[in-house]
């Protein structure tokens, strides 16, 4: 089915989104005339999309240290099913957004995802991103997609690449967020997810070729939570069964945190770079565990 044949029953697939559509309608804060529009909008650039996807899938190639890497474009229902919800829970960018201006606005029309083996190979990755695709920023010159910053990025040709926001470490309470801050560079910024959520990634928006590129750097172990937590709970609407299989999906996060944990420190065993060994490695918090510089 092609994109401008989509539907608006396929589309406000549950009651919740009929809702949420019905009152932005009510209030004239959006119509489904816009999201027809977007719809439009979002078919004619579909190929250059793909074409950008394929090109920065070449360049992610080239870093070490990735186990595998996921891209994709997004999803058509996907992007008006945001977009729906956003305006309705009047989000401070989405409350501007237009379909002049949505692919300013959605910054994840193209999503990567770099998966990592262990947690420690973060710090070259993020560097590997950096020298890659943090090329055109002043320093400390963060332009966040918005309705004022439009104007700045539609001035910009193709090879002008950057981060946009600062990089945003996800950890869990209770993890170690030190680990992000020890250059003391302030190139990412740590912070807890929201309260009862076991989220963890780092986010990258960038810049590319003209297009808005999310990157999410995650363990192999963060990945498997992350695509179960996503399917079986975030997509779930609310009652008694979500409530239960949050609890589950809280107990295997914690899993999937040893799993890293464990994972970390064999490698660390393997390599015989094991310095400052904290007696009895208790808990296997290989947080506490220097890994040292190669030679």
């Amino acid at each position: 089915m092609s994109i401008v044949s989509l539907d608006k029953e396929r589309i406000l697939n549950t009651i919740d989104l009929q809702d949420k559509m019905e009152h932005l309608e009510k209030n004239n804060l959006f119509s489904w005339d816009d999201c027809k529009s977007i719809l439009d909008k979002y078919s004619e650039r579909k190929s250059i999309l793909k074409k950008v996807s394929e090109d920065l899938l070449l360049e992610l190639n080239g870093i070490e240290d990735v186990h595998s890497i996921r891209i994709r474009i997004k999803d058509p229902v996907s992007l008006i099913q945001k977009i729906i919800v956003k305006k309705f829970e009047n989000n401070e960018k989405y409350g501007s957004l237009t379909p002049g201006n949505y692919d300013f606005l959605v910054t994840d029309l193209i999503g990567a995802r770099l998966i990592l083996r262990f947690k420690h190979e973060w710090e070259s990755v993020h560097k590997w991103l950096r020298i890659i695709f943090d090329v055109n920023r002043g320093e400390d010159d963060y332009a966040p997609p918005s309705a004022e910053n439009v104007d700045f990025y539609k001035d910009k040709n193709e090879s002008f690449r950057c981060f946009v926001e600062i990089p945003v470490a996800y950890y869990r309470s209770g993890d170690d967020d030190s680990i992000y801050s020890k250059e003391n560079d302030n190139s990412i910024k740590p912070v807890q997810s929201k309260s009862h959520s076991n989220y963890r990634s780092i986010h990258y928006v960038i810049r590319y070729k003209n297009v808005f590129i999310e990157i999410q750097v995650r363990t192999i172990f963060e990945e498997a939570w992350g695509e179960c937590n996503h399917e079986l709970v975030y997509k779930q609407p609310e009652g008694t069964r979500k409530i239960m299989q949050k609890r589950s999906s809280d107990i295997l996060s914690a899993i999937a945190h040893q799993g890293d944990e464990i994972s970390s420190f064999m490698y660390l065993v393997s390599q015989g770079d094991l310095l400052n060994l904290p007696e009895g490695c208790e808990g296997l918090d290989c947080s506490r565990i220097k890994i040292a510089e190669k030679g």
